[in-house]
C-alpha cells in the first residue's frame, strides 16, 4: 500500500522545533542547473493565471527552473487564530506524475520525523484501518498521550475533542481498565473510536457539520473554521480560483446537490514534543483545461496543535528545456490556537517561520520525486 506524502504543512512553527517535514536526504545542490526553460507556448498562460489570483507580483520562470522556490507569507488575518502562505516552484516531471505524488508517496521516516502512524483509511473507517497503529511508550510524547488518554473525563480532557466524545473516551478507559488490556491497548481503543466516529461523520455531513471540540478555552467547529479561513479578504483569489472545487466539497457558498467524496482519506499519529497527535484529512483533485489539475488537501480534524488546516495546489504543464514539467502553485491556510494569543511583529515571525518550512519541505519534494 502507498501512504498519503507528507507534503502539506504541519505546523512545527508553533512547536518551534524547526524540523524539516520530509527526509533529509543529503544536501540541497542545484540539480536543476543544466536545465534551461522554454519561454513559449504553453508557459506564458500558466503564469500569467497564476498571478491572476495569486498574491505573486511577478514569477520568475526561469529562476523556478534553476530551483528556486518562491515563497510569501499571507497578510495578517482579522480572524485570530488563522495564517496562510504562498509559494511557487518546478517539479521536472508531468502534470500527472506530479499530481500523484503529491497526494501519494511512500511511508515517511519515523525518526526524525516523528511519524507514528500513517495510512490512508476507508470513508467511514475501519477497525481494520488501523492494524499497523503501535503505540511506542518509551517515546514521550505517547507517553503524554497515553496518560492523558486514561485521565480524560467529560469536564476535562487534555485534547481538541468534545464531551460526548471525552466521555465515551472515559466510559472505554473504565471498561477496559478491569480486563487484561495493557495501558497502551486502552488508548489505542479510544482513539480508533475517536477517528472512526469523526469518519463517519464527515461521510455522512461532509466538511461543514462537523462536531465542534469543546474541551478548551472555547468552542471550535472545524467547518466554521474552514470558512473563516476563506472568508478572509488575503484568501479571496484562492476562494475565486478553487470555487468550483470549493463548492463541490461543500465549502461554497450553497450546498452541493451531490457533494464531491475524496479521492483519499487518511489518518496520522505524529510525534510532537508535546504530545502525539492524532489528524485525520481527505485529498480532493480535479481536472483543468489545458491539461492542467488543482488539488484540496484538508485536515478536518486534529487532537492537538492545530484546529484544521487546509492545503491547495494548482499544477499547470511546462516545458523546461524541451521536457514536459510542472509549474506549481500552493497556498497553506491554518487556524492554530496558540495563533490566537500572539499580535504583530510576533505573529508576522510566525508566518515567516512557517514558510521557511515549507520551503524546506518543498525543496525536499523536488528531490524525492526526481528518484521515482
Amino acid at each position: 500500500m502507498n501512504f498519503k506524502m507528507k507534503l502539506r504543512l504541519m505546523p512545527v512553527f508553533l512547536m518551534t522545533c524547526g524540523k524539516s517535514l520530509f527526509l533529509g536526504l543529503g544536501a540541497a545542490g542545484m540539480f536543476f542547473a543544466f536545465f534551461t526553460v522554454g519561454l513559449r507556448g504553453a508557459v506564458a498562460d500558466p503564469v500569467e493565471r497564476i498571478k491572476s489570483f495569486a498574491t505573486f507580483e511577478s514569477i520568475d520562470l526561469q529562476a523556478l527552473a534553476g530551483g528556486e522556490v518562491m515563497t510569501q507569507r499571507g497578510p495578517l488575518m482579522k480572524f485570530r487564530r488563522g495564517i496562510s502562505g504562498e509559494s511557487c516552484y518546478v517539479v521536472l516531471k508531468t502534470v500527472a506524475e506530479t499530481s500523484k505524488f503529491i497526494q501519494t508517496s511512500g511511508p515517511l521516516d519515523d525518526g526524525e520525523q516523528g511519524v507514528n502512524f500513517q495510512s490512508y483509511i476507508q470513508l467511514p473507517a475501519k477497525d481494520e484501518d488501523f492494524a499497523k497503529l503501535k503505540l511506542n511508550s518509551e517515546r514521550l510524547p505517547i507517553r503524554r498521550l497515553i496518560s492523558g488518554t486514561l485521565s480524560a473525563s467529560e469536564q476535562k480532557a487534555d485534547f481538541a475533542i468534545s464531551r460526548t466524545e471525552a466521555g465515551e473516551m472515559a466510559r472505554t478507559v473504565k471498561s477496559l481498565s478491569g480486563s487484561a488490556a495493557k495501558p497502551v491497548d486502552i488508548v489505542r481503543a479510544c482513539w480508533i473510536n475517536v477517528v472512526k466516529g469523526r469518519t463517519a461523520q464527515f461521510f455522512q455531513t461532509g466538511l461543514t457539520k462537523m462536531t465542534s471540540y469543546e474541551m478548551g478555552a472555547s468552542e471550535v467547529n472545524p467547518g466554521a473554521e474552514m470558512r473563516s479561513l476563506m472568508d478572509e479578504r488575503s484568501s479571496a483569489g484562492i476562494a475565486r480560483e478553487f470555487g468550483g472545487l470549493l463548492q463541490d466539497v461543500g465549502l461554497g457558498a450553497t450546498a452541493p446537490q451531490n457533494r464531491l467524496q475524496p479521492a483519499i482519506n487518511y489518518c496520522e499519529l505524529l510525534n510532537w514534543e508535546l504530545m502525539s497527535t492524532f489528524d485525520v484529512g481527505a485529498v480532493y483533485s480535479r481536472d483543468l483545461e489545458g491539461g492542467g489539475c488543482q488539488i484540496f488537501d484538508c485536515q478536518y480534524y486534529s487532537s492537538g496543535i492545530y484546529y484544521v488546516s487546509m492545503c491547495f495546489f494548482e499544477l499547470w504543464p511546462v516545458k523546461i528545456g524541451g521536457k514536459d514539467a510542472t509549474l506549481v502553485w500552493r497556498a497553506d491556510l491554518i487556524a492554530a490556537p496558540t495563533l490566537e494569543i500572539t499580535r504583530g511583529i510576533e505573529r508576522m515571525a510566525y508566518g515567516s517561520l512557517m514558510m521557511k518550512e515549507i520551503k524546506k519541505s518543498i525543496k525536499n519534494f523536488q528531490r524525492i520525486i526526481l528518484t521515482k
